[in-house]
This record gives structure tokens, sequence and C-alpha cells, in this order.
């Protein structure tokens, strides 16, 4: 939890930063609280958090700048945030060319001396040696988007004799037989390829309006104080653009100019790469929520500049920017102390349980990761196919794993070894094999 909540900082510090850079500090702490409040900054936050906030930061330290200094430093931000998700990994490679084509042009047309491209072109290297060295291949990503891809086709397309739960090639294996990338779906059956995407480029803007105003939390609290926080941000907004015709007018072609200044197309060509990749998850795969922390966080960021430089300066410091502070303040300080849902709250009392008893512990299940929470174990997320092949009954497969602990989730009714005979047996009643909750109610069940 705590390294969750640390990682949703990572995004609301970094539009903090973001706007500080370009703007007073009530502006920047007024968007770095509305980030806070915002439902999709917790949503699955341990990658997309971070790699979001380190574009974003990459993105406003060019512009901020435009200099080959800043650009070096963009660099290495982009690559941060391809440690985080590895599907970023072309983009900072997009970034790192880019920079270097730059670099090569300043010194030739004498803006900077060789000394400090030399300097610059180490620093430019310097981050992807290090992931390098630290993680090996950079541009070996396995096959976690297609998998992706895989999931969100499938739950799209699937009908009612297919399985979306599992990926069995049931719909995949249909629209794009032989297919195993992303590319080579587009190119095994273009149209059904085409109509995915479309489907996901009308989504994508539905789905960032819906997130920037505050809705997609789980439970209604959370998205009442999302709502209001986005609506006073909003309020603010409009207050600042209709105040002064003139002004707005003179600021659109004031940012009409920065944006095609020579100066600026080193940062334009940064923000057009690290757009475009984060483009690529939900245009390709899908727009989900954790997709679009990025593009919430770039709204966020832009608004705010327009704000800053619209708005009235006397009432900017108290209204609403004061009443955003006081509500998003009230937003992270429920998210941080409201108690856990019912599911949620069994789950870490059980895992507690689990913890508090010397068994180490072989737990069975296809869930996510859940043998991290456990201070000594270890999880079978799929047995092999040796494995399962010697099993003739669910009670083989126990206890030739040497499992002692499940986890009865609905992943594990769907896994492979569900057709086993004596599955049913067992779910109707797990004491025949020896097996109860480790506390009343639990879906942790143990052998001891």
């Amino acid at each position: 939890f705590a390294g969750r909540a640390l990682s949703a900082i990572t995004v609301v510090l970094a539009v903090w930063i973001s706007l500080r850079l370009f703007t007073h500090r009530g502006i920047a702490a007024a968007g770095a609280l509305v980030m806070s409040a915002l439902p999709i900054t917790y949503v699955w936050p341990g990658v997309s958090s971070p790699s979001a906030g380190f574009l974003l930061l990459a993105i406003a330290i060019a512009w901020r700048w435009r200099n080959p200094s800043s650009y070096v430093t963009a660099t290495a931000i982009t690559w941060l945030a391809a440690a985080v998700r590895p599907e970023f990994v072309w983009a900072a490679l997009g970034v790192t060319v880019t920079v270097a084509v730059v670099l090569v042009l300043s010194v030739t047309r004498k803006h900077i001396t060789v000394t400090t491209v030399t300097s610059l072109g180490f620093g430019l290297v310097a981050m992807p040696l290090i992931l390098t060295i630290a993680y090996g291949n950079p541009v070996d990503l396995g096959t976690r988007s297609w998998e992706a891809f895989e999931q969100h086709y499938e739950f799209r397309f699937a009908t009612e004799s297919d399985d979306p739960w599992q990926i069995d090639a049931d719909v995949i294996g249909r629209d794009f037989p032989g297919a195993s990338s992303i590319a080579a779906a587009a190119t095994a059956n273009t149209p059904a390829f085409v109509t995915h995407v479309g489907r996901n480029i009308f989504a994508l803007p539905i789905s960032t309006g819906g997130h920037f105003m505050g809705l997609g939390g789980d439970s209604r609290s959370q998205n009442l104080i999302g709502v209001a926080t986005a609506g006073l941000w909003l309020t603010a907004l409009t207050v600042a653009l209709v105040r002064s015709p003139a002004r707005t007018r003179a600021f659109t072609q004031r940012s009409w100019r920065t944006l095609v200044a020579p100066q600026s197309r080193g940062a334009m060509v940064i923000a057009v790469i690290v757009v475009g990749a984060a483009l690529v998850s939900t245009v390709v795969i899908y727009p989900r929520p954790h997709y679009l922390v990025l593009a919430v966080a770039i709204l966020i960021t832009m608004t705010g500049l327009v704000i800053a430089d619209l708005a009235n300066p006397r009432v900017t410091p108290w209204l609403p920017v004061t009443a955003i502070m006081a509500t998003s303040a009230l937003a992270l300080t429920a998210h941080l102390f409201s108690p856990m849902g019912s599911a949620n709250k069994l789950n870490a009392e059980s895992l507690r349980a689990l913890n508090a008893l010397p068994d180490t512990w072989i737990l069975l299940t296809p869930e996510r990761p859940i043998d991290i929470y456990l201070v000594d174990g270890q999880q079978i997320i799929n047995p092999s196919e040796e494995t399962l092949a010697q099993a003739e009954t669910f009670s083989d497969l126990v206890e030739s794993s040497g499992v002692n602990v499940i986890f009865d989730g609905i992943l594990f009714r769907q896994a492979e070894y569900a057709q086993l005979p004596g599955f049913d047996a067992f779910l109707q009643d797990p004491t025949i094999l020896g097996f109860e909750p480790v506390i009343p109610g639990s879906p942790f069940l143990v052998r001891r």
C-alpha cells in the first residue's frame, strides 16, 4: 500500500513541478491537489503514475528552456519512464535520437562549443547505459503489449460461446489466425483490426473527459470529491477565458508563436514522440484508465497555465484556487484514511493471519501475484504441463505440488485444473482435502 501511495504521489508532484516551472506557487499547488483528488490517480498507480509523471516532467522541462541542456535532461527522464513501463522504450529511443541530432546541429552551427556538446553527449547516453547494465537489453520487451491487446479485444468481441476471461485464442485465433504480435494482427485481418482501433479512438475523448471531470472512482464519495474538485477547476478556467476576450486572443496568439518558433522545434518533436507513444496503448489496445493518467495530467497542466495567465491576479489566490485546495486536501485525506472495502479488508486480515502462522506457504491461484504479501511463501500461478498431465484428480495436483493454501477467486475457478475430477467437490467442501478458511469467511483456504 505504501509503495502504491508513493507511486500515486509521483504524478501529483510532476503536475506541481511542471506548473511551477511556468507559473506561481498558488496555481501549481492547486493543480497538484486537483490531480490528487481525481480518482484516476489511484487506478493501478504502481506503474501508471510514475511513468506518466516522468513523461509529463520531460515535456515540461523541454518546453521550459528549449535548449540542448533541457533536452538532454528530458531524455534522461523519458528513460526513467521506460524503466517503469517498458513499452516507452521506443519513445525513449526516439527522443534520444532527436536530441542527438539537435546536439550535432548546435555544434555545427556554433551555437555551443565542442566541449559542451561532448559533456551533453555523455549525459545523453548515461541513463540508457545505466538501465542497460542494471536490467539488460532495453528492446527485449517480451509479449505484454500483445497480451493486453488479446485481453481487450476478446472482451470486446467475445460471443456467447467464447470465454473472454481466458486468453485461449477463441476470439484472437478466430479473427487473427496465426498472429502473435500486434503488427501481425494488423496484417492478418486488417478490417477487424481497424474496427477495434476505430472504436478505441471513438471512446478515447469520452473516457479521458470523464476522468478529467473526476469520474471513474470506486465509490460515490470518491466520485463526488473528484467531480466537485474538477468542477471548481473548470469554473476557474471558464472565468479566466471569458474575463477579457482581448487578453484571451492575445494569449492564444502568443502561445501559437511559441509553438511555431524555430527554438521550439526540439521541444515539439519530443512532445510529439512522448504523447504519440502514450497514445499507442490507448488507441491500439484500449483507453483503460491507467493508460490515460498522462493525458489527464497534461490537461491539468495546460489548463493551469491558462488560468495563471488570464485569471484576475487579485482573485486567483483566493477563489476558486483556495476552494480547490481545501477540497483536494479533503480528498487526499479521505483516500489515505478511508476504510477498505469489505472484500479488501477481508483479504488484508487473511494475509495478516497467514503471516502470523509459522508455516511456509505454497499458494495455488492464477490471480495476480499474491505471494509478495506473504512473509514466507511462494505462489503457483500455473502448474506445469507435466504436473497437470500426471494429476488424475484435483487431490493429486494438490499433493504433488505441496500446496497448503489456496485462494478461491474467479480465476481459480476458471483455471485449467478446474476440469479435474474432485474440483467441484472441493469447492463445495474444502475440508475433504483438509482445507479450511484461515479466518471465518476468508477466500484463503489453508491446510496445516
